[in-house]
């Protein structure tokens, strides 16, 4: 699930795009939503930033919003926006309408986008996690105008180094939701999250031990 805020330009004044996706992991985690991915991305009119979250847990997804939107963030509230998106690989000749009317059989679709030249594929944005549920379920492996689609939830850049933070999904780094590099350890220190040093020390730490153990062939 991604949930989308955005925050405006004197919310964030004076700030690095790290300081504030540390604050708003914090604040996601005390709430009970483990965050896989965080990304900031510039409006187009230089007004703001959108901050695109992508946390653990998909369920009760209405009260994890209405959780978040009574957060403030420098007296500015956060108001969530939850989107569910899903790829389709493997694309016969279609258009972004075609791919639409063809979720559409299922629930209501947002928005199409088709990506890629020689082998396309389309992020669609569906209206809940249950019709993006039913699409991966009932048109994965399907045939569609001849083509066997391939269709899973959306994981947009999920190995993308966001800034100094590298988070992944908590399964991969042993259910800690927090992962980043020994360089930016710094910024967290001076921003106070013990806990958050903590947990990156405990991370660089064990990647050294598995170096040692399993030392590269070259």
């Amino acid at each position: 699930m991604t949930i989308s805020i955005f925050l405006q330009n004197w919310a964030i004044e004076g700030k690095e795009d790290d300081l504030v996706k540390n604050d708003l992991i914090k604040i996601f985690n005390n709430n009970g939503s483990q965050v896989k991915t965080i990304e900031l991305v510039n409006h187009k009119d230089g007004n703001g930033k959108y901050v695109n979250v992508e946390i653990e847990n998909l369920n009760h997804e209405k009260q994890v919003a209405e959780n978040i939107s009574q957060i403030k963030y420098n007296k500015s509230t956060l108001r969530p926006k939850i989107s569910h998106d899903i790829i389709i690989k493997n694309l016969p000749e279609c258009t972004e309408e075609d791919i639409k009317e063809e979720c559409e059989k299922i629930g209501k679709c947002l928005r199409v986008n088709i990506k890629g030249t020689t082998h396309k594929y389309a992020y669609a944005k569906l209206d809940s996690l249950e019709i993006a549920q039913s699409l991966v379920t009932n048109l994965n492996n399907q045939i569609w105008h001849g083509n066997k689609l391939e269709v899973e939830f959306s994981q947009k850049n999920p190995n993308k180094q966001i800034g100094k933070n590298n988070l992944e999904s908590q399964e991969s780094i042993d259910k800690t939701p927090v992962k980043a590099e020994l360089s930016s350890l710094k910024s967290f220190y001076k921003s106070s999250d013990y806990d958050l040093v903590t947990q990156n020390l405990k991370i660089f730490i064990s990647e050294i031990c598995q170096n040692l153990s399993n030392p590269p062939s070259n």
